[in-house]
């Protein structure tokens, strides 16, 4: 675990350069105007992208999550030279069709690296926590999402894995875990 941890977090940053033409390919030349402050390092970085912190021109302080290019492009070709690895490497056992195996993960991946669902689902949840103080949803700033970039007010937070959450009480804890609970069974 703490090996995964390390390479989900030490995903190698897109250059400010590269950055910035994403962003003017998806938003427009002048998508600057809309901040008064774009941080053009990452806050965070993942396999698909990275989130830089921003200020909007009306004060707000927003994520603006950024796909790596070719991400999307990308995807059926690598399942299938994965699948052609295995196949001629034969460590995959002999009469297993993986094919739905890999027709599964095309499909995962594919709903990973769009954007615009991601916005729509995050609106829906926003709608369906909204009477819960327990949970803070971003809203969308749908006007500067697009498939790759996707723009939402800044939540602070703390992750799970911080500190500050081990040092919490074993009651508070057991809030916390019913709580995340509670949460992914919404998801369903």
């Amino acid at each position: 675990r703490a090996t995964l941890t390390k390479l989900q977090d030490a995903a190698p940053p897109m250059s400010s350069t590269m950055v910035h033409q994403v962003l003017a390919r998806e938003l427009g030349a002048d998508w600057r105007r809309q901040f008064q402050r774009f941080d053009n390092d990452p806050a965070a970085a993942a396999s698909i992208g990275q989130v830089h912190r921003a200020r909007w021109h009306d004060g707000r302080e927003v994520a603006v999550k950024i796909q790596y290019p070719g991400v999307a492009d990308s995807i059926d070709s690598d399942i299938r030279t994965l699948s052609r690895i295995l196949s001629m490497s034969r460590l995959a056992p002999k009469g297993i069709d993986l094919e739905p195996t890999f027709a599964e993960v095309r499909d995962m991946l594919k709903r990973e690296v769009d954007y615009r669902a991601e916005a729509a689902f995050t609106e829906e949840f926003g709608r369906r926590l909204a009477g819960d103080a327990r949970f803070v949803v971003p809203r969308v700033l749908r006007d500067y999402s697009s498939d790759a970039v996707l723009t939402t007010t800044y939540e602070t937070g703390v992750s799970v894995r911080d500190e500050q959450i081990r040092k919490l009480s074993q009651q508070r804890r057991n809030r916390l875990g019913g709580a995340f609970f509670e949460l992914f069974l919404e998801e369903f």
